[in-house]
């Protein structure tokens, strides 16, 4: 679901930092959250978000700042694009912090104290994502996503609801929330509240 493109000065990262950024970068670390407590993701559908996800590091051999070349000398610097599908919006304060992060861990908290950590979430148009050879939309991927999830709504710890669609722990209180037949379902996001409402009024009995 996510493609993570991280541009870095030649030779600021040797092998080994070049493989520890990339695993903390991976879709696990990004989305995972705690194991079964809030903000956590559905396992079956972290399953699939790893198997749709990609880090790649480049070095680029002519780069300039402000007209100056980029350098390890100069110490850390990088420009990350994340592309993230239909979810750009929904995701960027997360994966910028998230992000950053690591690159902190990764390179020191200087990146904290200039600009030198530049994170770009990108957007997908809607039918620009494919993948099995055809292109998906919001509701392909949901789709693909709702048939992941392990998760069901019973099994919300207190204070939480579990998203019906993604299996997400949502807190109780940050929840995109709709009654139906008189309950109470929480959602990650307004995504999946309109695929759970559709489903809904297309299943129910006509009058």
């Amino acid at each position: 679901m996510l493609f993570i493109e991280v541009l870095a000065p030649p030779g600021l990262l040797d092998t080994g930092g070049r493989a520890d950024l990339a695993g903390r970068l991976s879709a696990r670390n990004l989305l995972g959250g705690s194991a079964d407590g809030p903000g956590s993701t559905d396992p079956g559908v972290l399953d699939l978000f790893a198997s749709l996800s990609h880090v790649v590091i480049r070095e680029p051999e002519a780069w300039f700042a402000d007209g100056v070349p980029v350098t390890a000398v100069d110490g850390p610097r990088f420009v990350v694009r994340v592309y993230a599908g239909a979810w750009a919006k929904e995701m960027a304060d997360h994966l910028v912090t998230a992000i950053t992060r690591a690159l902190a861990d990764v390179a020191g908290d200087r990146v904290y104290a200039e600009p030198r950590a530049v994170v770009h979430v990108i957007g997908v148009a809607d039918g620009g994502y494919g993948v099995y050879g055809v292109p998906h939309r919001p509701a392909d991927l949901l789709e693909r996503i709702e048939s992941a999830r392990t998760r069901e709504p019973g099994q919300a710890p207190a204070g939480t609801f579990v998203d019906p669609v993604c299996g997400a722990v949502v807190v109780a209180g940050e929840a995109v929330t709709v009654e139906l037949d008189g309950t109470a379902y929480g959602f990650c996001c307004a995504g999946c509240r309109g695929r759970y409402v559709k489903r809904h009024r297309a299943q129910a009995p006509s009058s």
